[in-house]
């Protein structure tokens, strides 16, 4: 758990810097001020997003906004704060809904209330030796069409 943050600098006019923080935003734009000689006055922080895997998406917004970005080896761009946020915002939806699917389907097929009914209803020799098998399978499909290890 972390967040991916938006953070402005009166010094920078026209950047924001996209990054993410397993802390708060607050104490990452601390450091950044503090930790480098080269930055006149703190950094703002403007927007922050909380999100589950926070390396995830600073790399799928970094990668969207790429064409924005000032410099390839640093997380600077000249970019709306606002429109980056909505972005930011948007891609953690699909990122979410994206992984709705396979941890839905983990808690289907691993549950011991459908493979005690699927026992229950067509017999242990049935299932031991056919129809469990064929489960397998289909959940050996369901990871390869979505990626799901």
């Amino acid at each position: 758990m972390g967040c991916v943050y938006i953070l402005k600098n009166p010094a920078m006019p026209g950047l924001i810097k996209i990054g993410y923080t397993t802390r708060t935003a607050e104490v990452r734009a601390n450091e950044l001020y503090e930790g480098a000689l080269g930055v006149p006055k703190p950094f703002v922080v403007v927007h922050i997003n909380d999100c589950e895997d926070p390396p995830k998406l600073e790399a799928i917004v970094h990668k969207r906004l790429d064409e924005h970005r000032i410099n390839p080896n640093r997380e600077f761009f000249k970019y709306s704060a606002d429109e980056a946020y909505q972005l930011v915002k948007d891609l953690h939806k699909e990122n979410q809904q994206e992984r709705k699917l396979p941890l839905i389907w983990e808690k289907i097929k691993n549950s011991p209330f459908i493979i005690s009914i699927m026992g229950s209803i067509i017999g242990t020799p049935l299932w031991n030796s056919f129809l469990q098998p064929m489960w397998t399978r289909i959940v050996d499909l369901f990871h390869k069409l979505f990626g799901h290890q």
